[in-house]
């Protein structure tokens, strides 16, 4: 697993649009934590969840 930082992720319906976001992409194996700002995806798909975030409006790092 790899942990992206996701500074702009703010409430539950942001966690939500992530979590609609990557079902529909077929990401699986990910954990989005709010208290923490960050999401946990399988290391086979960072580049993919980095561009998911990217396309909704919520830039990431690998952290």
């Amino acid at each position: 697993m790899k942990t992206l930082s996701v500074p702009d992720m703010r409430c539950e319906k942001c966690v939500a649009n992530i979590t609609k976001a990557f079902d529909s992409a077929g990401i699986e194996h990910k954990i989005v934590d709010l208290s923490t700002k960050t999401v946990d995806v399988a290391d086979s798909f960072v580049e993919k969840a980095c561009s998911v975030l990217e396309d909704i409006g919520f830039p990431a790092s690998l952290k």
